[in-house]
């Protein structure tokens, strides 16, 4: 079966132009995750006083994050559903029909997540961002 497929190179059901087509879309994510740090430290980026002036708060960069996350989810998750890196192609009725369960941890997963970067950017304003945003990566 799968693993099978996996091991000729053929785990994709149809998606993003096979193993090359998802390791590119992987790249390309990691680097996009990569220009996140540096331009939140910017937005956070404070006068040597440590006063703030037109800078983010931590909470306040962790709701726009939030926020480009709610908005660009429901295109990204249409895109991967029609287009998988993995299996073959669902959709959101599919998705709809998982059990309470699942949708559960789903949410569980987010709200970790979530504490963890709010976590990482208000240590960030002690530690220093690069040093705190490698100790989450860790």
């Amino acid at each position: 079966g799968h693993l099978r497929r996996a091991e000729r190179g053929g785990v994709n059901g149809g998606g993003l132009g096979g193993n090359a087509g998802a390791t590119i879309i992987c790249a390309v994510s990691g680097v996009l995750m990569a220009c996140w740090s540096p331009l939140n430290a910017f937005a956070m980026r404070t006068a040597p006083d440590g006063t703030c002036d037109g800078c983010l708060a931590p909470l306040g960069s962790s709701f726009l994050f939030t926020s480009a996350v709610l908005l660009t989810s429901p295109a990204t998750c249409a895109c991967l559903m029609r287009w998988p890196l993995v299996g073959s192609p669902t959709t959101f009725a599919t998705y709809a029909k998982l059990s309470p369960r699942d949708h559960a941890l789903g949410w569980l997963g987010g709200a970790i997540w979530a504490v963890g970067t709010v976590s990482n950017l208000l240590s960030g304003s002690k530690l220093g961002l690069a040093l705190s945003y490698a100790i989450g990566q860790a």
